[in-house]
């Protein structure tokens, strides 16, 4: 049986643009400059609950970095030490242990705080 050459195309509903919620909009609608207040904005929570065994590794990991070592080496430790990451993996990376790094505020060399 021979396919026809000829390309068929169904029609498609054109898409509405969807409506974007500008300051001006909320200003408009308040009938005044809109401040921060009116304009709610979700926030991130500031502090994450973690476990004692979830603490200890980032504890290792700050005290790593305090220490001078970089993102790759802190990794290569880990996974040499066969340290299980936080889902459960089996290799750290560079950008996860960054992130702890900079949610924590250690710099590299970083003097601990006294506590």
């Amino acid at each position: 049986m021979a396919r026809s050459t000829e390309k068929t195309t169904t029609a498609r509903a054109p898409r509405k643009p969807r409506p974007k919620l500008q300051t001006a909009d909320i200003e408009q609608e308040l009938g005044e400059e809109a401040t921060t207040e009116e304009i709610e904005v979700p926030k991130q929570p500031k502090h994450r609950e973690v476990g004692p065994a979830t603490q200890k590794v980032i504890d290792r990991i700050l005290e790593l970095r305090r220490g001078g070592m970089g993102y790759p080496t802190i990794c290569k430790t880990l996974n040499d030490e066969k340290v299980p990451t936080f889902k459960g993996g089996e290799t750290w990376y560079p950008p996860v242990v960054r992130g702890i790094c900079m949610r924590n505020g250690v710099e590299r060399g970083a003097k601990a705080e006294a506590e």
